[in-house]
């Protein structure tokens, strides 16, 4: 199987999973709707220059947290464009299949309009790091199937049985991690990845129990 065909395929994979998992939390949109004006055009190379196929992008305004996230595919040669509805300061990501670019963009307004303008970035894949941490569930004797998430950045993972988690292709920075389950609240803390490449053991997290309604 070709390199490009694997990071195709892992692009999808990746790309069906955030969806899926923002479009439950409410956050995200589809990056090629109608009526928006502005755009951030870009292109993904590798460490060689070469562009990277089908490298999923994506873009949130600062500060991310609570953000919608606008999702897009870089096309064979690493080219993207990511629609935007208003101008601002955006940090943009780029994941292959275990590599990862970051960078922040700022999008000016059309000249005596409240319309973004189009914004071009060229972004270099380096080694993605990994937040490691544990969160439980104050309750439960298996704490298998909790979510955990990298807010502003797409990455994903869900529990063991132990409460462990393994969030991958992480860029370096600082990130909020949210970790969520069905009948408890949410819980958070922050991760700071100091560079490429780098693993990171989180402070636990305990998901507290909804108490019933009276």
């Amino acid at each position: 199987m070709t390199s490009h065909l694997r990071a195709r395929r892992a692009a999808r994979r990746l790309v069906a999973a955030a969806v899926g998992v923002l479009v439950l939390a409410g956050c995200s949109r589809d990056s090629s709707s109608p009526g928006r004006h502005g755009a951030i055009h870009g292109v993904v190379h590798d460490s060689a220059g070469a562009g990277v196929a089908y490298a999923v992008v994506h873009a949130v305004r600062v500060p991310v947290s609570g953000q919608p996230i606008e999702i897009a595919s870089a096309d064979a040669d690493g080219l993207f464009s990511i629609s935007l509805d208003q101008p601002g300061t955006y940090l943009v990501g780029a994941r292959g299949i275990d590599d990862v670019a970051v960078d922040t963009v700022v999008v000016p307004s059309v000249s005596g309009q409240p319309a973004a303008e189009t914004t071009f970035v060229a972004m270099t894949l380096v080694a993605g790091g990994v937040f490691t941490g544990t969160a439980t569930a104050a309750g439960p004797p298996n704490d298998a199937g909790t979510v955990v998430v990298a807010d502003g950045w797409l990455a994903i993972a869900t529990t063991d049985s132990t409460g462990r988690y393994r969030l991958e292709a992480m860029a370096t920075g600082t990130w909020p991690v949210i970790a969520t389950r069905t009948g408890y609240r949410a819980a958070t803390t922050t991760g700071t990845l100091p560079a490429p490449g780098d693993s990171v053991e989180l402070a636990p997290m305990v998901l507290p129990v909804v108490a019933p309604a009276p």
